[in-house]
């Protein structure tokens, strides 16, 4: 991992990394490798996983699955690290630049995004394309982004919005549908 990067690691091989043992019956990258069979090979489905459900996997105890849920955590708190600025306006390319590099860096593939502002430059909204949308009511490519089925429109209520996000994490089929 340290010549080639983590980057050039399976995701088995890195959970592996964060486990540091296996069993005395199961080598660490078998513990890891089963974990992720659990999910579907879904790292999505892992970080819903409880403490119980994940010491449930041979080879994890209650320390291993806090590395785990910490781990992913840390995931969490890096891809939102961009709204940490609500006013935050695009003045030139460097702002657009640094509002979208912590979804990007890391990354071996390029992505296209779209950066929606306000009047006064103000960022609304950034959004990956391939990727679903929820829309809500008064949003003016609402029409567009149902009529090309790219996700959902919802009203603004917290909870309509929560099962909107939940029908795309839960249903893989449905996301690609719409991505």
């Amino acid at each position: 991992m340290l010549s080639a990067g983590p980057a050039a690691l399976s995701d088995g091989e890195l959970l592996a990394v964060l486990l540091r043992t296996g069993t005395s019956q199961m080598n660490v990258l078998d513990v890891a490798r089963t974990l992720l069979l659990k999910c579907n090979n879904s790292l999505v489905k892992m970080s819903r996983l409880s403490t119980e459900q994940l010491c449930a996997v041979p080879g994890i105890k209650k320390d291993k699955a806090a590395t785990i849920m910490a781990a992913l955590e840390l995931g969490r708190r890096f891809i939102g690290e961009h709204n940490e600025k609500p006013e935050e306006k695009i003045k030139c390319a460097v702002d657009a630049y640094n509002l979208l590099i912590p979804m990007l860096k890391g990354l071996d593939h390029e992505e296209g995004w779209l950066i929606l502002l306000d009047k006064g430059s103000r960022v609304i909204e950034a959004m990956s394309f391939g990727l679903p949308v929820i829309v809500t009511e008064g949003t003016t490519w609402k029409d567009e982004v149902l009529a090309k089925n790219l996700g959902f429109g919802v009203n603004g209520e917290p909870d309509k919005i929560a099962g909107a996000i939940t029908a795309l994490l839960s249903n893989d089929e449905l996301h690609d549908t719409m991505a």
